[in-house]
């Protein structure tokens, strides 16, 4: 089970939302092993969201928040909350250092969530 908590002690509310991670047994494309994986990046992504450099701007918008579930960023324009690609950036990884970035196509410069993970 995954909480979809907004913080540590929402954890505990009666009507926290979850998601029920299935892994299946047998008969199915979804190895055991890809399975892991996935429950592993996830984790992955909450670390580096708490090493995250704070507050995070992207293109005009500056992140209202954090999900505590998954570590990403939420926007917040004309006073509507949002997870998504703001003003049209996306959400990478770099390669050789685990880093996250915030790049766009038609902007030169990216904008870093996080310094390194690891060594290049």
């Amino acid at each position: 089970l995954q909480f979809r908590a907004r913080n540590p002690e929402n954890i505990r509310a009666a009507d926290c939302p979850i998601d029920c991670w299935v892994i299946p047994a047998a008969g199915s494309a979804c190895t055991l092993r890809y399975a892991l994986y996935r429950l592993t990046v996830q984790g992955l992504r909450r670390c580096r969201s708490a090493l995250a450099n704070r507050p995070l701007t992207v293109g005009s918008l500056t992140e209202h928040r954090r999900e505590f579930f998954t570590g990403r960023p939420v926007w917040r324009v004309d006073g509507q909350s949002y997870a998504n690609r703001p003003e049209g950036y996306v959400r990478l990884v770099h390669a050789a250092t685990g880093g996250l970035y915030w790049g766009h196509e038609l902007v030169e410069d990216t904008v870093w969530e996080t310094d390194a993970f690891w060594e290049e």
